[in-house]
Order: structure tokens, then sequence, then C-alpha cells
């Protein structure tokens, strides 16, 4: 693995809804940091708790160009507790209405390879359980990580980097020559984060010495998705750090400042992301306070 490339990743943290949001009452949702040495995997540790009690709660999850092993602390049996969740490119609100302990590892789905032994793409918009990737030793680690919740998160957190690290320290190092679709994904990742999402197709494989068609390729084999589609979301997470930070920024100066033609254009595709208009969020993100 190139760890230039690897490193930059560290930097980029993408925000979901119940952090920009007022959260109720019942429902808590917090994000941990990684270990450092896991911080170009790693976006975050986090936690979802609903008490229930007969109130629906509605979670709202948000495409932020990764992919999650997400633990049901709830589970009925270590089989069913722990699975993978793909990359997402739309969003989806869940409405939880029984009690609920998860703990999620977020991944950046350009590093997510090593843990799921596959190109991520494969699972894209989907779930697979950890036994189906990690057979017995997936059991063990789902095992090991509701044991420990019952203690801890923090003692959660210690299993998963324990074996995360583990994972990383067996893998090769090197992902393939120059031109290996996955160091290629990996560069044009970095580069679309660089540029907070404002990069085009055209840009992206100038900088890469590879044709359009090399890189949409490369893009499909590994994410699952194109390059285009990464893009506006890595677009819609920066334009929501911006938000966050200033929550009362015009709607044509945010347009502007992230290369949308029209403001118009700008909102359908915010909505569409998060299924609410920019304006409309940055009204929530100041009535929460957590700018």
């Amino acid at each position: 693995m190139n760890n230039n490339v690897l490193q930059g990743f560290a930097s980029h943290r993408p925000l979901q809804a119940p952090l920009l949001e007022k959260q109720r009452s019942g429902y808590r949702y917090r994000e941990y940091m990684p270990d450092p040495k896991l911080a170009s995997h790693v976006a975050c540790f986090w936690t979802l708790e609903v008490d229930g009690g007969g109130e629906g709660q509605l979670h709202r999850i948000l495409p932020d160009g990764c992919v999650d092993l997400i633990i049901n602390g709830k589970a009925s049996n270590f089989r069913s507790a722990a699975f993978f969740s793909g990359l997402m490119t739309h969003y989806a609100v869940m409405a939880i209405e029984e009690p609920e302990f998860s703990f999620g590892i977020r991944m950046f789905a350009g590093n997510a390879q090593p843990f799921l032994k596959q190109p991520p793409g494969q699972l894209k918009d989907t779930h697979l359980f950890i036994e189906d990737i990690w057979g017995a030793d997936g059991l063990l680690v789902a095992e090991k990580l509701l044991t420990s919740g019952a203690a801890a998160v923090n003692a959660m957190i210690a299993v998963a980097e324990e074996w995360m690290l583990g994972i990383l320290a067996r893998e090769e190092l090197s992902a393939g020559g120059p031109g290996s679709a996955s160091l290629l994904v990996q560069k044009a990742l970095m580069a679309i984060y660089d540029r907070n999402g404002v990069f085009s197709v055209e840009e992206m494989a100038a900088e890469l010495a590879f044709s359009q068609r090399h890189v949409r390729r490369a893009f499909r084999d590994i994410l699952g998705a194109s390059p285009k589609s990464i893009t506006e979301i890595i677009r819609f997470q920066s334009i929501l750090r911006l938000l966050e930070r200033s929550p009362s920024m015009p709607l044509a100066e945010l347009a502007q400042t992230f290369g949308y033609y029209d403001q118009s254009h700008f909102v359908k595709s915010f909505k569409g992301l998060y299924g609410l208009p920019p304006g409309q969020m940055g009204m929530i993100i100041k009535k929460a306070g957590v700018h």
C-alpha cells in the first residue's frame, strides 16, 4: 500500500446527520477517533443508542464515501450480530421503535479492502455478515465485540483496533504497480478530497495520466460507483462541513463555492443526498447550536 496516498485520508472526516441535528431524548449518537495507526483506514468508531419505549426514533444516514462494520448489540446470536454495510449513494431514514445499541467502524471505502477481502464495490448498497467474509475468525471477533460491549465502549474499540491492526500487519504492503486499479482509485480519491469534490472526470484523467474510460472502469471495479457519483458525495460532505461552521452562508455563495452552475442545481443535488434542502439544513444547524 502506498503510504503517501494512505496518509492523506486521515485528514478527511465525514459528517453524519446526528452530528448536525439536535439529538432527541432517548436517542444518542457518538463518534470516537481511532488509533493514529488506523487513521488512514478508519474515519471513526461510533455508537447509536435508542431507548425505545414505544416512540419511534428516526435515524438519518448520509452518503459519506465509507463502508461500515456494524455490531448489533441486541442481536440474538453472534452470527447475525456483525455485518458490513456497503457504500451508500443515497440517503436513508430508519424508523427505530425498539431499544437499540449499535457499535460501528466507519472505514474509508478506498482503504477498506484489507478488512473486506474484496473490493468494497461488491458491497455497494447492501449488507454482508462478517462470517461470510472471515468465517470462524469473524464470528470470534463478533463474540469479543459483543462481550466487551457489556463492559464499555472503550473495550469494544480496543478489540476492534487489535483486530484491524493485526490485519494490516499481515497485509502485503504493495497494492500493485502504478497502473493497478486499487492504487489508481486511491490517488483519484485523494485528489477529489483535496479539491472538496470540485473535480471533473476530465481533470481527474488528465492528472492521473489515464484515459477517462480507464478511470471510470477502475472506479466501477473497486468502488462499484462512477467517479461522478463519488465526487458528488465528497462535494456534499464538504458542503456539510462548511455549513456546520457557517450555517447562515447564502445559498448562492455556497453554490458558487462548490462549482454548481446555478442555485437550483445545487439545491436539487443537496436534497437528493440529505433529504432536506440546504437552506432548511442551515436553520437546523443553527437551532442545534453545533457550529
